[in-house]
């Protein structure tokens, strides 16, 4: 099916492989945002779609080239679609605002509907 729909036969080589090594404890890449001074990659660290999974910022200055790794905290599989709906950075901070549908509410349970981190903080 990936030959016929012109898939990378490499790129899904390699995902096997890291998924053969790492089994389910594998980084996923879920979005990325970026400014001419910061560079944000959301990772999840996928173990299995029922637990919660650590959800990670790796924020990147770009002048600097010093990435950080924070832990913005837990969401199964499927809340972290709900939860990362909108994200946005300035140069001074970084808003998360979940999916305001009556279904994200149902799915997102605890998890707070917005965040916001100040750039500074995260980068010390």
């Amino acid at each position: 099916i990936a030959t016929i729909d012109g898939l990378d036969m490499a790129i899904i080589h390699k995902v096997i492989n890291t998924i053969s090594l790492n089994g389910l404890n594998s980084e996923l890449f879920y979005r990325k945002v970026e400014n001419k001074n910061y560079l944000l990659k959301v990772i999840v660290l996928a173990k299995s779609h029922e637990e919660e999974n650590p959800v990670f910022f790796d924020l990147t200055d770009k002048t600097s080239n010093i990435t950080k790794r924070i832990n913005i905290g837990k969401a199964t599989s499927y809340q972290v679609w709900w939860w990362l709906y909108k994200i946005t950075m300035t140069n001074k901070k970084i808003k998360i605002i979940a999916n305001k549908s009556d279904m994200a509410q149902i799915w997102l349970k605890n998890i707070p509907r917005e965040m916001e981190f100040d750039i500074a903080e995260l980068m010390k």
